[in-house]
């Protein structure tokens, strides 16, 4: 258990001490049943489940790390990955005001999961402007966790946010070329 999460767990309890420690742990196994699908994490299911009885745990964890540790609502995101797919540049006009936004997505993975990367603002150009191509090692920092249309987190990076290629270094991240599948080679052969 994390200090941040055990922290907000405290909190939590604190704010509601009619609430046992055990009743909690399920509805946050709960949550993360319904609601994650196997990608909520228990801090991002804990604040779901506060959510759900009212209480604003004021303090959001910095979050640091792997992919598969990103939850909806996480701030102050910083993690490190591959590049799997840069997309381009797309515009939509805001349906209030009709102002036009533009934003741009690319994938990135690590060791052990992918997550789509909406790039807004100045960061939008970063792709072509850093050279950017798949299999590249980067850097995201001081991103924020929000829910894409699929329910599953989107980092999102705002003027506060920062991302920057990497050296290659000694890393956990396979390259491109090791997590690509080569259809010639396949061993079954469709029959016809």
């Amino acid at each position: 258990m994390s200090a941040d999460f055990k922290s907000m767990l405290e909190s939590l309890l604190g704010q509601k001490p009619e609430l046992s420690p055990e009743y909690l742990r399920e509805l946050i196994d709960e949550k993360k049943r319904k609601v994650g699908a196997g990608y909520l994490t228990d801090q991002g299911a804990l604040f779901l489940v506060a959510a759900d009885l009212g209480i604003s745990l004021t303090s959001s964890p910095r979050t640091y790390g792997s992919i598969k540790d990103l939850f909806v609502g996480a701030k102050d995101v910083n993690v490190v990955g591959r590049i799997l797919s840069i997309y381009p540049t797309r515009k939509f006009f805001r349906r209030d005001t009709n102002e036009e936004l533009r934003n741009r997505t690319l994938t990135i993975y690590d060791h052990q999961s992918a997550v789509r990367v909406k790039l807004w603002d100045h960061h939008i150009n970063s792709p072509d402007e850093s050279d950017f191509r798949p299999g590249q090692l980067i850097k995201i920092s001081r991103a924020y966790v929000k829910s894409g249309f699929d329910g599953r987190p989107v980092i999102n990076l705002s003027s506060n946010s920062h991302i920057e290629t990497l050296q290659e270094r000694n890393t956990s991240i396979p390259d491109i070329d090791a997590i690509t599948l080569n259809i010639g080679r396949s061993t079954k052969r469709a029959k016809m």
